[in-house]
């Protein structure tokens, strides 16, 4: 019979456990996600191809959503992809932009870098028609002119939505026209959820500047900035009729209209706006009427400064509150440090970048690489074994993960993180 001193029993033992358990841990909580197709679509191909790879992407968004079946999901490559007339997504797919044309995954894009610009120039009704419950994310949305005669055509030029339940996450829309709702109008029972969106810039000939809700409609408007939108008539920023939008941790400053500039309700509407910072005051819980400080209002620079009465003043509870910010950012930092993380008003959360990539190992040597040992000592901290840095923390912090495959990082690291970062070293998942 072998005999293994206990010295060495002590010595070893630990280390494999702990691999053992990491291993067999992670790969019993792993859960894939499954996905239906994937579109490729390429505003700069040339030629339009196939759609089913990088290296055969369609020319346009409006090819791939006529190929995809619901449940499907469009990517678009960074760069401007053209359109003749109105984008109508009469499906539920998933269109994202920001990928640079080698991704495999989608968590691998950067829509902040990566920028999708969907061009109307000013010669199309609106970019977007949408009367499916479909996704649109991580995209650039200008140049429409809802100029039409008749109604629907004068409504919504950046966005129209009709009786559907979209949801528009990361989007910025700006430089838009319309009669009515020149960046987002929404119509007949239309109840979209919109999070992480800038709204700037866009002119309504009419009514509804910024956003034109109307006649049933209920929209979910989160952490999105509205500023510098005009109307004609009435509402720059927010224009409510006979309908019951939420508006939680929005900045509404700087727009203009002769009658409601910020947010104009008719009678018959019965919004829910808090914990928003309104120019001129709104009546809600936790709002705040004081100027946001912008980095650059007139650049379009809409991150907050240090100053700014934004910064955790927000709703952690917010309905729909987006995990990262316009960014990718993670969302309820504690910017004010008063030791309570609490969500900014406003897209953009304020704070510094914290990189949360998994990478602490070896101790005190921090090598650029993602593998096993990482994973190892991240389990060392949890169980508190070893001591982290805040450089450490500020590493290793990464679960949970959100449902993108983002890290999120509690302040703290623990044997779910340890489990994540062994995901990332055996190639799993990536973030």
């Amino acid at each position: 019979m072998l005999t293994i001193p206990k010295a060495r029993l002590e010595k070893k033992i630990p280390f494999r456990f702990f691999a053992m358990a990491l291993f067999l841990c992670s790969i019993f909580l792993y859960q894939g996600t499954a996905l239906g197709s994937i579109w490729y679509v390429n505003g700069n191909a040339g030629v339009s191809g196939s759609g089913s790879s990088w290296a055969s992407p369609f020319l346009t968004i409006q090819e791939a959503i006529k190929t995809a079946s619901e449940g499907d999901e469009i990517w678009l490559m960074k760069g401007i992809c053209s359109f003749s007339s109105q984008i109508n997504v009469n499906k539920a797919v998933g269109i994202y932009g920001g990928f640079g044309g080698t991704e495999t995954q989608r968590i691998q894009r950067d829509w902040a870098n990566n920028v999708t610009i969907t061009d109307g120039q000013n010669s199309v009704y609106r970019c977007f028609y949408i009367t499916a419950n479909a996704t649109i994310d991580g995209l650039t949305i200008t140049g429409g002119n809802a100029h039409g005669k008749r109604w629907p055509d004068n409504v919504g030029g950046g966005i129209c939505i009709n009786k559907a339940a979209p949801t528009i996450n990361n989007c910025s829309l700006s430089e838009n026209c319309a009669e009515f709702g020149a960046g987002i109008g929404n119509i007949n029972e239309a109840s979209p959820i919109i999070t992480n969106c800038t709204l700037t810039g866009n002119r309504a000939t009419n009514i509804g500047g910024g956003i034109y809700d109307d006649n049933g409609t209920s929209p979910t408007i989160t952490n999105c900035t509205l500023t510098a939108n005009a109307a004609t008539n009435i509402g720059g920023g927010v224009y409510n009729n006979n309908s019951s939008p939420s508006i939680t941790n929005c900045i509404i400053w700087a727009n203009t209209a002769p009658d409601g500039p910020e947010i104009y309700n008719d009678e018959a509407s019965s919004p829910t706006v808090t914990y928003c910072d309104v120019q001129g005051r709104y009546n809600g819980k936790g709002n705040i009427h004081a100027n946001p400080v912008f980095v650059d209002q007139e650049g379009c620079d809409f991150h907050l400064q240090e100053t700014s009465p934004c910064i955790d003043k927000g709703n952690n509870n917010a309905p729909d509150l987006p995990d990262n910010d316009f960014e990718g950012n993670s969302r309820t930092i504690d910017g004010d440090h008063d030791g309570t993380p609490t969500v900014d008003i406003g897209a953009f959360e304020y704070g510094p970048t914290v990189i949360a990539d998994g990478d602490v190992a070896p101790l005190g040597n921090i090598d650029g690489t993602v593998n096993v040992g990482d994973a190892l000592i991240a389990l060392r901290f949890a169980l508190s074994l070893e001591t982290p840095t805040q450089e450490d923390v500020d590493h290793g912090d990464v679960a949970p993960l959100d449902a993108n495959n983002h890290p999120n990082p509690d302040g703290q690291i623990t044997v779910g993180d340890a489990l994540v970062i062994l995901r990332k070293a055996l190639g799993i998942i990536c973030f």
